[in-house]
């Protein structure tokens, strides 16, 4: 089951199907992922006699029930990146589920901030997991580099937008940001301090100077918001707080 919940929604259609068709997803098995995505099959059967013998409008359309969570989608996991991975894991499409993760940085929502498979994002930017092995006596400059170069940014985004975090694995938090004007003299060693506890990410902004900084101390929250009129609550939103603030800091914070 998925685990990373942020959720797609229509509007995210056109991405969704760039970055199947990126990825090697052959249309024809539109159905079987419609399926094991949480529609139900008089829902995909629908679709195929409103669109015969048309595979292409066919996976769009049945992307667009996905993305507006029809049928039994939100007891799948959701309409978000992690549910599509494992949709495909299941029908046993584990090297489109691979490029999936790979791409997914690069090849969607460019020009917005959202929530990828095994990675954070507050409202300015996103972070991707770094798998490579570091030496721990290598300076910052040198391991954003490495980063920058290892996740394929240089076509698409210059690498003074871009910075690295380190991520605590046990507070399930973005615990600090590595600014090169204050630690570009450190090693990454120095900066990461406790092995096995922390992950290394590289954070891209849309424009410089727009990064948020992570302080020690803070914390990642959700936040939904619940129309008292009818009682419904919305989608939950990623809000980053800090541990030490009264409850009146952080309404002030979520109203602003």
């Amino acid at each position: 089951m998925a685990t990373n919940q942020t959720c797609l929604g229509v509007d995210d259609l056109v991405d969704v199907l760039d970055l199947l068709k990126s990825c090697g997803f052959p249309k024809a098995n539109w159905y079987d992922l419609g399926l094991r995505l949480g529609l139900k099959k008089s829902t995909l059967d629908v679709i195929e006699k409103n669109h015969p013998h048309d595979i292409s409008r066919c996976m769009t359309e049945c992307l667009s029930q996905w993305l507006g969570r029809a049928d039994n989608v939100d007891s799948r996991g959701g309409a978000n990146l992690d549910s599509l991975s494992d949709a495909l894991r299941s029908m046993n499409e584990t090297a489109v589920a691979e490029k999936l993760k790979h791409h997914a940085l690069i090849a969607i929502f460019n020009n917005r901030h959202t929530l990828l498979s095994q990675s954070l994002c507050d409202s300015v930017g996103i972070a991707g997991l770094l798998y490579a092995e570091l030496h721990e006596d290598e300076l910052l400059p040198t391991v954003l580099y490495t980063a920058y170069e290892l996740m394929e940014l240089a076509p698409h985004i210059p690498i003074e937008r871009c910075r690295l975090v380190k991520y605590n694995f046990i507070k399930d938090v973005m615990e600090q940001s590595f600014d090169l004007d204050k630690f570009q003299d450190q090693t990454i060693g120095q900066l990461m301090a406790v092995a096995g506890y922390y992950g290394l990410f590289l954070e891209t902004c849309k424009d410089i100077g727009t990064f948020k900084k992570y302080n020690t101390g803070g914390i990642n929250l959700k936040i939904s918001v619940v129309d008292l009129s009818t009682g419904k609550v919305g989608p939950a939103k990623p809000v980053r707080g800090e541990e030490g603030w009264t409850v009146g800091e952080l309404k002030q914070y979520i109203g602003e």
